[in-house]
């Protein structure tokens, strides 16, 4: 599984909350294929970062996938997910 493009795959999703809950679901099969967390948020910062730097040129959709990005590592962080 290439976890980063299954992340884009969530974040365009339109409708919400399918997408957030489309990568809450993809975290949990990570973590059963036993990748750890600290690959996927290595892989979910990246993805930030794509998305944070697209925003800052006024890309309203790339600012919204940052800002769904940033609350999943926080759900991670404090165990949530």
């Amino acid at each position: 599984m290439l976890l980063e493009e299954e992340f884009e795959k969530a974040l365009s999703l339109k409708e919400e909350p399918n997408s957030s809950l489309l990568m809450i679901d993809l975290v949990l099969l990570a973590r059963s294929e036993n990748i750890s967390d600290k690959e996927i948020k290595a892989t979910l910062r990246h993805l930030f970062v794509k998305y944070y730097e697209e925003g800052e040129n006024n890309n309203e959709e790339s600012r919204d996938k940052a800002d769904k990005i940033a609350d999943l590592l926080d759900a991670i962080e404090y165990d949530r997910v």
